[in-house]
């Protein structure tokens, strides 16, 4: 409900990405419950950034944004899971990977498209476009350190996604006439 879950993958992804040099030993550094040096410290400045942006928003994107950005994020995750497998044998977030029917993706971008271009009209494009092209660079990382996603990618991947959409709409409100 608070969005902690999502901020825990991260946290728990930045230490096994700059502690492990294997997927084994990255995938058993995520797995420990207690969290590094390296994620507390990419947990705060994570939220630093998001508090920064939602301030330096002008109001007629900040409203829009605090509707949008978690969407977006979570939209990322759902693409995350239909464009990669999972990285474990066994885990929390196997279902979500084992049940995929395309329905779920359907879903979500079209909700996504939908609010996106009544929000943010032909701006959406920019916003979703910067988006989607973090989100496939990020899955590709992932196949390739550790040959798939995890729970705590998916929580990376919409906290990332999330910082993203924000900066996107940052960088719009500093130009709009």
């Amino acid at each position: 409900i608070t969005g902690a879950f999502h901020l825990d993958g991260f946290a728990d992804t930045v230490d096994g990405l700059c502690g492990g040099k294997n997927k084994e030993q990255i995938l058993r550094i995520m797995k420990d419950s207690f969290m590094g040096a390296k994620g507390a410290i990419a947990l705060i400045l994570l939220l630093l950034l998001k508090f920064t942006l939602l301030v330096g928003l002008t109001n007629d994107y900040k409203n829009y944004a605090l509707l949008f950005a978690p969407l977006a994020g979570r939209w990322s995750m759902v693409a995350g899971i239909h464009l990669s497998s999972y990285a474990r044998k066994e885990g929390l977030a196997k279902a979500f990977f084992s049940h995929k029917t395309g329905k779920e993706i359907f879903w979500a971008t079209l909700i996504t498209f939908c609010l996106g271009l009544i929000l943010f009209r032909i701006e959406f494009f920019y916003i979703i476009g910067i988006a989607l092209a973090i989100n496939l660079l990020l899955i590709i990382y992932f196949k390739k350190r550790i040959g798939g996603l995890t729970g705590d990618n998916l929580g990376a991947l919409n906290e990332i996604i999330e910082v993203i959409t924000l900066f996107s709409l940052y960088c719009l409100s500093l130009f709009r006439i």
